[in-house]
């Protein structure tokens, strides 16, 4: 019996071979979700099994199983920095990744047919940022990674060291000579970097009021907006503002720049995740690198680790501070 081709799978649901092919390969962004479902049910179908240069030379397919398609951005940059440095490292490895929307919330039943589809792909484990994609994996007796999402039982879990990232923005304003600071952070979560940074800015004799603890819900205009009215209400405002991520810097500015402060001059700005635009940006931002690809290499790592049957661990990937302009010394 012939082999299945990616043309027997677009021919029989006219569409056409690229479209298959993106979806097979683990390019589904773009494509609808119906359309996705149509190639890989009619793949499952018609037992197509995918014979590729990493079958073939031994390498091992992973997959990335997200649930929202909005954190692989270049506005987010940490989980599409990673991705990207695993492509670029891929070779080296000898581990192909792809990736795929997933969400097992919306119908769990569908979301099992998905899994054994995904098995005529030759996946061997699964990468996920989502817990309950971790955990119902787990519960499916599949191999899967947590990644930068916290820690998992029984799964293995890599993720950077947040606590430390708020530690050395803490240490790093409060040598530049500030002394109160605010906080610009999600309103969706509690992050390590946050409970990081004001452990070690009180604990070096800084303070942080709770007036200057703005929570932000990361639309940028909407955030601009809250900003502007918070700030203007501050009878004196910070000297240093510490940012969740480097992209919610951008809303500080605007929010700053509406009440005709400067950065740094009048307020310093810090943040986490060595953003691109953010260092091309004037001034360039003080940030945090999270070191994505010696992420990226710390994946590859686990991804051996629990073919080889190797017990769940946790590994904290360490960051490093990167000094920037928005930072202005007070000594």
């Amino acid at each position: 019996m012939a082999r299945v081709t990616i043309s027997d799978i677009a021919n029989a649901l006219d569409l056409s071979s690229t479209t298959v092919s993106f979806v097979l390969n683990g390019r589904e962004m773009g494509i609808s979700p119906e359309t996705r479902d149509r190639v890989l049910q009619k793949a499952h179908e018609l037992n197509y099994r995918r014979v590729s240069r990493a079958v073939l030379s031994g390498w091992t397919r992973a997959a990335y199983l997200i649930e929202n398609p909005a954190a692989f951005s270049r506005a987010t940059t940490f989980y599409s920095n990673v991705y990207e440095y695993m492509r670029e490292l891929a070779f080296e490895h000898r581990i192909e990744t792809l990736m795929y929307e997933f969400n097992p919330n919306d119908d769990p039943v569908e979301a099992h047919q998905r899994l054994e589809m995904f098995k005529n792909l030759d996946i061997r484990v699964f990468l996920t940022n989502s817990k309950d994609v971790a955990s119902f994996l787990s519960h499916d007796n599949r191999k899967v990674i947590l990644l930068q999402s916290g820690i998992l039982e029984n799964c293995t879990c890599i993720y950077c060291d947040d606590y430390e990232a708020g530690k050395l923005a803490a240490n790093y304003l409060f040598r530049k000579g500030h002394r109160i600071a605010g906080t610009v952070f999600t309103n969706t979560f509690k992050s390590p970097r946050y409970t990081g940074f004001i452990e070690e800015f009180l604990n070096l004799g800084g303070e942080c009021p709770d007036e200057f603890d703005w929570k932000i819900q990361g639309c940028h205009s909407v955030d601009a907006d809250y900003l502007t009215f918070e700030f203007r209400r501050c009878e004196n405002m910070p000297t240093a503002i510490y940012c969740f991520a480097d992209n919610y810097m951008y809303p500080v500015i605007r929010a700053l720049s509406n009440l005709n402060l400067k950065v740094p001059d009048d307020v310093s700005l810090m943040g986490t995740d060595l953003l691109y635009w953010g260092q091309v940006a004037t001034p360039a931002f003080s940030t945090i690198d999270l070191q994505e690809k010696v992420f990226a290499r710390k994946v590859f790592n686990a991804i051996n680790d629990v073919l080889n049957d190797t017990p769940p661990y946790n590994a904290a990937v360490p960051v490093s501070l990167v000094p920037g302009e928005t930072v202005k010394s007070l000594k």
